[in-house]
């Protein structure tokens, strides 16, 4: 499993997002461990992407990196579409769903479900 995940980069992911940590405390999620080679400046905090639907308004809106608290933002005028990741909170069972479609997995094996 852990082999899989060897050379991976930022561009290679098929979510990107905030979640809940509840697969993770309920042991849904199985911890693979660290990775050889890694280095935390290659995968830097996204800008996420805020929608006001209501007033059909985006923000941008950056994270501390170490403690993953909302740091700042910074509204777009009127008219401007922003793309990014959600800066919405997605739950662990969405995120769990999600990656189910998204990703070819062997059912026995319990990577993602």
């Amino acid at each position: 499993m852990l082999d899989d995940l060897v050379g991976l980069k930022p561009e290679d992911a098929v979510l990107v997002g905030r979640f809940g940590d509840l697969g993770l405390i309920k042991d849904r999620w199985r911890v693979v461990g660290p990775q050889p080679g890694f280095r935390r400046v290659d995968w830097p905090m996204p800008v996420f992407v805020s929608h006001d639907e209501i007033r059909d308004l985006y923000w941008k809106r950056w994270y501390d990196e170490d403690t993953l608290e909302w740091g700042r933002e910074e509204w777009m005028p009127r008219g401007v579409v922003l793309e990014g990741p959600s800066s919405g909170l997605m739950g662990s069972e969405f995120v769990q769903r999600r990656l189910n479609r998204l990703l070819p997995w062997d059912e026995g094996s319990g990577v993602v479900g």
